[in-house]
């Protein structure tokens, strides 16, 4: 302790940090662990958020990194001139939280012979090489700076990292748009990440309040936050407590000797009795796709862009965080994790085809696959032999922007161990084009096929609002199935996940599926709940439409009511058929309310998404959808043969 004093007198002289820790940092008299605050407002991981400007020249880029996550991305800027500024510039006022600071990981690198120690200049009240400010643009008053570089590297070394109180940089104020690193000739800054971090505290109601969270001034139609259950571990907010350990994603906090000792899941159902249970603290979970993905993923230039809930604001990173927090523990059996699939699968293709909620569950286990998923390529749907010229995706972006590629295409996806995973994605047109398989362009993909996984989503309802003609089509889709199909093939059905009305509000999984269900009956008691009233049936017992307080206007619960017709009707066809013929139940995940995409188009600072509405069906990403992939994988592991044991039987 001394010597840190000491330290700390000769660091308020010479306006320098010293020598910066890897993982902790002596900022004057604030000691701060980076792993005990979450990032609550982010400008720069991996990319810059889309609320962010920045003064891009020809000596700025952006560039991949070869270190662990996959895809990550730094921002790197060389200083030419004494005084020569990188500019980040919000385009909407900032307020800060209390006692929030600004978190850097950055690393400094400059030839040995351009660097001649320290500024000297009398105009810079900041002395170190490259130097930190935050202000208010409009008020164009001088900004206190931080030193940030005092020594370096002739290559990208260990990432440095800095937790800088806001008051050192703000003062009494809590606003800022523009943030500001100043450099001497010869260096240059490499940033990895860039944020605002706070520990949040918590009332006695276990919820953080919106005055806890940074805040555009000025929101948008629609922008709220909302208040958040948190992990009761204990801690009383400060940033230098201990928060619990977290579990690996989707894995129950149980102690790992308990759960060994529990038998696999056979997928018959017995995955299904269990409970969700918060297995991490949501403050130990730092960028949202790392923690699940273990890769970056982009930000995406496109309308479903929002669907990345994470990237949109500090309030729905934290929402995502709340997400992921919570994991499915079955009650007498295990599942297995996604990776090793590749392995599994070997030479074998699997298809999905389906809506965007099938596009998806595509998604979903190509990310969770992580090193073992490849390059992502768009083929064109009338000529699946060739690539579409521009079309191949870079294993660090997607087509997700136009929901995989539109409906146009469709995505290909080669495995480590020589498998390919494709997907197609067809809308209304999807049972009509079902029926008629031999006319559709698509078809020597669906003979080609080893695994099949179908959905039809909830498209139904606008050919058919009653379903009154649902298992008719259910046995025409298996019969054509039947017959295209080739023998060896196996078929997989996943059922149809509900919305949740009110969504936006949701902070944690329901206590059961009954729970999601009742609000989606129509009045009348649980007794109506599994009993389906088509709206124009409802319209007839009633005076009118508007009378019957129908709360289901999506027809929501009409597919998981008649999906079981998709197993009854492949039981009648050939007993080849009806034993590679599978029914994919996930209704498990109909109690997570939460994690669904709700108004993260509107958390945005861009004025055209002001006006979207809530999307209470489709999840973020990463999300509860993940658990669609954990099922299927499991699933087909107990099921289906894997490719060594397919040849030893030949």
């Amino acid at each position: 302790r001394r010597a840190h004093r000491r330290h700390l007198r000769w660091c308020r002289r010479s306006h320098c940090l010293g020598h910066l820790a890897p993982a902790r940092v002596y900022l004057y008299m604030a000691t701060v662990k980076a792993d005990a605050c979450i990032a609550v407002l982010a400008v720069f991981d991996g990319s810059l958020h889309h609320g962010w400007d920045w003064n891009a020249t020809e000596r700025d880029s952006l560039l991949a990194s070869d270190r662990p996550p996959a895809c990550s991305r730094m921002l790197r800027t060389s200083f030419r001139s004494d005084g020569d500024e990188l500019i980040l510039r919000s385009r909407r006022l900032v307020l800060l939280p209390s006692a929030a600071r600004f978190s850097v990981k950055y690393s400094c690198t400059a030839a040995t012979s351009a660097i001649h120690g320290p500024s000297q200049s009398r105009e810079r009240p900041c002395k170190a090489h490259v130097c930190l400010a935050a202000l208010d643009a409009a008020t164009q008053l001088p900004a206190p700076q931080v030193p940030l570089c005092t020594r370096f590297e002739s290559s990208l070394g260990p990432w440095n990292e800095v937790h800088v109180p806001a008051s050192m940089l703000l003062g009494g104020s809590r606003r800022f748009d523009e943030l500001r690193f100043v450099g001497l000739p010869g260096v240059s800054l490499t940033i990895a990440e860039l944020s605002v971090t706070a520990a949040l505290s918590r009332a006695g109601s276990g919820t953080a309040y919106p005055s806890q969270l940074p805040r555009y001034l000025l929101p948008p139609v629609g922008y709220a936050l909302p208040t958040l259950p948190r992990a009761r571990d204990g801690s009383d907010g400060r940033c230098d407590a201990s928060p619990a350990a977290c579990a690996p994603y989707m894995e129950p906090a149980a102690a790992q000797t308990t759960r060994q000792q529990l038998p696999l899941c056979q997928m018959d159902g017995d995955h299904l009795r269990g409970r969700w249970e918060q297995s991490c603290d949501p403050q130990r979970i730092g960028r949202p796709d790392h923690f699940a993905y273990g890769r970056s993923l982009p930000v995406l230039q496109g309308g479903f862009d929002y669907r990345f809930c994470f990237q949109q604001s500090a309030n729905e990173r934290l929402r995502s965080a709340e997400a992921l927090s919570w994991s499915w523990r079955p009650d007498g059996c295990r599942l297995e994790p996604v990776r090793g699939l590749s392995e599994w699968l070997g030479e074998r293709t699997l298809l999905f085809v389906g809506d965007s909620l099938t596009a998806q569950h595509f998604y979903s286990l190509v990310w969770l696959l992580g090193g073992d998923a490849g390059t992502e390529e768009l083929l064109d749907l009338e000529s699946l032999l060739r690539v579409e010229q521009g079309a191949r995706v870079d294993r660090c972006a997607t087509s997700m922007n136009s929901e995989g590629g539109g409906a146009s295409r469709v995505s290909r996806v080669r495995l480590r161990h020589g498998g390919v995973v494709y997907k197609v994605m067809r809308h209304g047109e999807l049972e009509d084009e079902l029926r008629n398989l031999s006319r559709v362009s698509w078809l020597q993909l669906v003979r080609s096929v080893d695994i099949l996984l179908l959905n039809v989503g909830h498209w139904h309802h606008r050919r058919d609002p009653g379903f009154a003609r649902y298992e008719e089509d259910a046995e025409a889709v298996t019969r054509q199935l039947e017959l295209q199909l080739k023998p060896s093939a196996h078929v997989v059905y996943r059922t149809t996940n509900v919305g949740h009305p009110g969504c936006e509000s949701a902070a944690r999984p329901l206590r059961s599926r009954l729970e999601a269900w009742s609000a989606l009956a129509p009045e009348g008691g649980d007794a109506d709940l599994f009993t389906w009233n088509s709206t124009a049936q409802l319209a007839r017992q009633t005076k009118s439409l508007k009378d019957s307080l129908f709360r289901d206007p999506h027809s929501w619960r009409g597919p998981p009511l008649f999906e079981a017709a998709w197993a009854a009707s492949a039981a009648r066809r050939r007993p080849d058929f009806a034993r590679r013929f599978w029914l994919l139940n996930v209704s498990f995940v109909d109690q997570r309310a939460d994690g669904h995409v709700a108004g993260a188009m509107r958390a945005g600072v861009l004025g055209s998404r002001q006006r979207f509405p809530l999307d209470c069906l489709h999840y973020c990403f990463p999300g509860p959808a993940d658990y669609w992939a954990l099922a299927l994988v499991n699933l087909l592991r107990r099921q289906v043969p894997a490719a060594r044991q397919r040849g030893a039987a030949a």
